[in-house]
């Protein structure tokens, strides 16, 4: 291998052979020909099916894609739980509330008067997707100094809005009102069982 592997490469060098592209290709054919041949399970494989399946053995990748594509929504899931839970947990501490109740008043206010920070209106549409952002946290702040209950719900809301598209929630009201329902039950059902939720997803 190492004696055929030398004229080969020797005979068709990109530097000896002019250089072009199919001289590179097959230049570099030769080279991955060499490693299949020196690695043992390559060249069982390479004899069996009639071709180079590379370094990595199909039946590991197949598997991680398999791993992967189970475990991602479920972890997924969990860290919106988590991140849920912490931002209610953030915005119960009053002065945290106090301080986005405060941006929230100073967000409409650039909003009313159409600031311009840096050439970008407080209007167009990055800054519209901030400000729908902060008027959610107010609106959660607000439910949770009202009861607790009512933010366990936009929690609950959120994540089975994860679950199934926010989309359908805006196309029909039944459906809206049918989750917001259901919401608050479940709700109801998981206060003081966060903990428990989250250590079994």
């Amino acid at each position: 291998v190492k004696k055929a592997y030398h004229k080969m490469s020797l005979q068709y060098h990109p530097d000896k052979v002019g250089g072009g592209p199919d001289a590179t290709k097959k230049f570099n054919e030769i080279k991955s020909a060499r490693e299949t041949l020196q690695d043992a399970e390559r060249r069982k494989i390479y004899d069996t099916f009639g071709t180079d399946l590379g370094e990595e053995r199909p039946e590991l990748e197949v598997w991680t894609i398999g791993i992967n594509t189970l475990l991602s929504p479920l972890g997924g899931f969990a860290m919106k739980t988590v991140m849920a839970r912490l931002v209610l947990w953030l915005v119960g501490w009053v002065w945290i509330g106090r301080l986005f109740i405060l941006l929230g008043f100073v967000g409409a206010g650039l909003y009313y008067m159409d600031v311009k920070i840096k050439d970008t209106s407080a209007r167009s549409e990055e800054a519209m997707s901030l400000f729908v952002n902060l008027l959610v946290i107010d609106v959660v702040i607000v439910l949770n100094w009202l009861s607790s209950l009512l933010s366990d719900t936009v929690c609950v809301f959120y994540l089975v809005s994860e679950i199934v598209s926010a989309q359908y929630f805006f196309e029909s009201w039944k459906i809206a009102a049918v989750a917001l329902l259901l919401s608050i039950f479940l709700a109801w059902l998981t206060q003081g069982w966060w903990f428990w939720i989250i250590g079994l997803e």
